[in-house]
């Protein structure tokens, strides 16, 4: 069954009857910030490709095993590859570029090849390195399938991921203070920020993972334990190639998908309306305009945003690619156009969610009513509807949760209470568009946290609810019941 997971009518199904491990869990130390380190190009492969990891340390040797991501009986993973040991190598210091602060590992050598056999299911995997002296660290890359039909392709969101990454010292929010000396409290400054980030260097969050264990791992666990047939891409593909979506009848936006290009936005659009549905599981999404640039290493391995439009080299010669925000750009076009609804601001705590009426049609088996709250589920950053805004006809309103915004970072009725809300609309084309306006809905579906088995990387949560997983169960199969 399991050698032959790919060859099955639901690859996904087949491959989650085969035997899962927890051994992809933290199980070691990170160790100091050189003891391993590495990261993958190109980010995604179709399978039959071909994967290289650029890998230092300061051991004499290391190993690395490959998982694959999902259900597994709840184990969330299966090993899918363990290499010989492998020379260690210290590679250079990155390059550094002084005007964009771009960091870039381009220059690191001899990385390790392996190919992708074409009979491994698409889906996300990690890379579990283990040095010969006791410490590890994570990479990972996407397996894609481009010719798949499955009824679902899921978007990992790594664009996101890399804006907010800081290894090297920068991102697109932060960078080091150039001045001599500064205090702690100012060793890191937005105005000292990177305008271009690269995914040619390791990943500093979740020891080399990102968010993806944070955001999307629960919603790709619950899709995996239900037997969902759906296919895995990512961000940059849905910008090289997004022309694949109409292979699919829904597109899934796994987690928090925060920066866009204008190629990803006009693909999506255009698969929307061509009738392919469109399913947001997070919040503050299509939020800044991004630029993708190719590097050494292969295509789209750089993302440009300067965020504040006159900073842009190409404010002058080429307005519509100019890097700021998608709602104010100097020609603005809301993400509340694709959306439904626009972010509103960040929380610092989490929030109940109420369902409202629009939730009406999919309580069906849920013990669920309009008014019903689900603890813990809107949290982070979250939407709303903006009457001022491109909103499309039908709109209708899922949830609409109560939260104070007296901390949160935009502005804030007084009296210092808002909603936060979930929407759900049908295009033209009878495609249908949800977005569930918070980066926690995904924690109604599953409890996993990355670290659980001895890593501590995160604290545990206890918000999954069978009713509130049998409401998303049904938005699904609304959402899938077009084309």
């Amino acid at each position: 069954v399991c050698g032959n997971a790919y060859r099955a009518v639901n690859p996904i199904a087949a491959e989650n009857q085969c035997p899962g491990t927890r051994s992809w869990y933290p199980d070691r130390p990170a160790g100091t910030a050189d003891a391993i380190l590495g990261f993958a190009a190109p980010a995604s492969v179709n399978v039959g490709g071909m994967v290289r990891f650029y890998i230092t340390t300061t051991a004499p040797s290391y190993v690395f095993r490959v998982y694959r991501l999902g259900w597994d009986q709840g184990l969330g993973a299966r090993l899918m590859y363990a290499s010989p040991s492998i020379r260690g190598i210290v590679q250079p210091d990155p390059l550094r570029d002084p005007v964009t602060r771009v960091v870039s590992c381009a220059n690191w050598h001899d990385p390790v090849a392996m190919p992708v056999p074409a009979t491994w299911v698409s889906g996300i995997y990690a890379v579990k390195l283990l040095t010969s002296t006791g410490f590890e660290h994570y990479l990972s890359f996407v397996v894609r399938n481009d010719a798949s039909r499955s009824p679902i392709l899921f978007q990992s969101d790594i664009i996101t991921d890399q804006a907010y990454n800081l290894w090297g010292g920068y991102d697109l929010y932060y960078g080091q203070n150039p001045a001599p000396n500064p205090p702690p409290s100012k060793r890191i400054l937005y105005s000292a920020r990177a305008y271009v980030v690269s995914f040619d260097r390791p990943t500093e969050n979740f020891e080399g993972l990102g968010d993806v264990v944070r955001w999307e791992y629960d919603l790709v666990r619950w899709l995996e334990r239900g037997g969902y047939d759906l296919t895995y891409t990512t961000d940059i593909d849905i910008d090289l190639r997004g022309d694949l979506i109409t292979r699919h009848r829904l597109l899934v936006v796994g987690g928090h998908a925060e920066y866009w290009s204008r190629a990803m936005r006009d693909h999506v659009t255009a698969a929307r309306d061509a009738g392919v549905s469109l399913a947001f599981f997070g919040a503050n999404d299509i939020y800044w305009h991004v630029r993708m640039l190719p590097s050494a290493l292969g295509p789209d391995r750089e993302v440009v945003c300067y965020k504040v439009p006159t900073l842009d080299p190409l404010r002058t010669t080429d307005p519509d690619q100019t890097t700021g925000r998608w709602r104010d750009r100097p020609r603005p076009d809301p993400e509340s156009a694709v959306l439904g609804q626009q972010f509103a601001g960040i929380l610092h705590a989490d929030y109940p969610l109420e369902l409202a009426a629009g939730a009406q049609p999919f309580l069906q088996g849920t013990g669920l009513s309009v008014g019903s709250v689900v603890p813990g589920l809107v949290g982070d950053e979250y939407d709303q509807v903006y009457a001022n805004t491109a909103i499309p006809a039908g709109l209708v309103v899922v949830a609409a949760s109560a939260i104070d915004c007296s901390s949160v970072l935009v502005t804030c009725p007084p009296g210092g209470k808002n909603l936060a809300t979930a929407t759900l609309y049908t295009a033209p084309s009878g495609a249908h568009v949800f977005d569930a306006g918070t980066l926690e809905w995904n924690w109604g579906l599953d409890d996993a946290v990355f670290g659980a088995a001895g890593g501590g990387l995160a604290p545990p949560r206890h918000y999954s609810n069978p009713g509130f997983q049998r409401l998303t169960a049904n938005l699904l199969a609304y959402l899938l019941s077009v084309r």
